[in-house]
């Protein structure tokens, strides 16, 4: 994502994928990567690196999205739950809208039930962006195709 292209964004979420990489920021900062898999690990910490880091200077909204599913998550690390709870200060949790817009995701898209959730409370917050590197479940191409399909859309409207 370009900087200029940054500065529209007024708020986004960030997946567990993405603040679970941070920790890994040292060990590949200096790195010179040996082979594909590495040279990939290495490009996707560092990318989730820099948005944290831009997201934070250019003081964009950033909303806690599927809290408790994330809190379980990165509740094995001690370092990580805090910096959680300091870069996302605003808690958005899923309502009944977005309780129904997911129940759509899972039966019309495709996606697991806490997936759908993220997406959903997204949605219904107006949540500009909303980051993961998650491309087998939450951002995989015929997930995103069917939730982009003009009749989805439709569907969706209907669905208050």
């Amino acid at each position: 994502m370009a900087f200029d292209q940054l500065r529209k964004i007024q708020s986004l979420t960030l997946d567990t994928n993405v603040l679970l990489d941070l920790p890994e920021v040292p060990k590949y900062k200096d790195l010179e990567p040996q082979g594909e898999n590495e040279k990939a690990r290495r490009e996707r910490v560092m990318d989730s690196y820099m948005v944290a880091i831009l997201c934070l200077s250019q003081n964009i909204k950033i909303r806690k999205i599927g809290m408790k599913i994330v809190e379980k998550e990165l509740a094995n690390s001690r370092d990580l739950l805090p910096i959680f709870y300091s870069i996302f200060p605003e808690p958005v949790k899923p309502d009944r809208r977005a309780k129904k817009l997911a129940d759509l995701y899972v039966s019309n898209a495709g996606l697991q039930v806490p997936d759908a959730l993220i997406v959903a409370t997204a949605a219904t917050n107006n949540v500009d962006v909303l980051l993961t590197w998650n491309r087998k479940d939450l951002a995989k191409d015929t997930a995103r195709q069917k939730i982009e399909d003009p009749s989805f859309a439709k569907l969706c409207i209907t669905f208050q």
